[in-house]
């Protein structure tokens, strides 16, 4: 698995003197070696339809894991973390 997560976020870190500083839509998960696994996930919005085809008012979230990773391209391994990821 990359390492472009820490890479990244000490990056920004340095850049603007903040050692707080977090990357957001970054999860974690413990792999079948007991090893911490980084991931990046996302969000998204939509409007379900009523009945009548029309839009609802309200919006409905929904999350979405990403299969590669955003900065180098690499393929995350999800088969390593217990369960795996549905």
């Amino acid at each position: 698995m990359c390492n472009c997560i820490e890479t990244v976020t000490r990056l920004l870190q340095e850049k603007y003197e903040d050692d707080k500083l977090m990357l957001q839509g970054v999860s974690y998960s413990i792999d079948s070696e007991l090893q911490l696994q980084h991931f990046m996930n996302g969000c998204y919005h939509y409007r379900k339809h009523t009945k009548s085809g029309d839009f609802c008012k309200n919006k409905t979230k929904a999350d979405i894991i990403f299969s590669y990773c955003p900065f180098c391209g690499k393929k995350y391994e999800y088969e390593k973390i217990k369960g795996g990821i549905k």
